[in-house]
């Protein structure tokens, strides 16, 4: 497999997930170490413009209203 045959899978699987459930994958799966790797390769800047600009597009899909984890501030009374 080539790594634009890899770029199109793991985006589509990405597109699919976020669809289906408006978030992203949850830790130490697959999909979410991909998503790392990408972001890594984004900030070193060895990842193409117009893969970066998909990648964005796609995270973007995510519905930020929603918490999905990770800790809240308790609010004082």
């Amino acid at each position: 497999m080539t790594n634009e045959e890899r770029w199109h899978t793991f985006t589509a699987q990405l597109q699919a997930h976020i669809e289906a459930h408006r978030h992203c994958p949850p830790k130490n799966t697959a999909l979410h170490n991909q998503i790392k790797y990408y972001r890594k390769k984004m900030k070193a800047g060895t990842l193409t413009a117009p893969q970066a600009q998909q990648l964005i597009r796609i995270l973007n899909m995510r519905d930020m209203n929603e918490h999905t984890g990770g800790r809240r501030k308790k609010s004082e009374n």
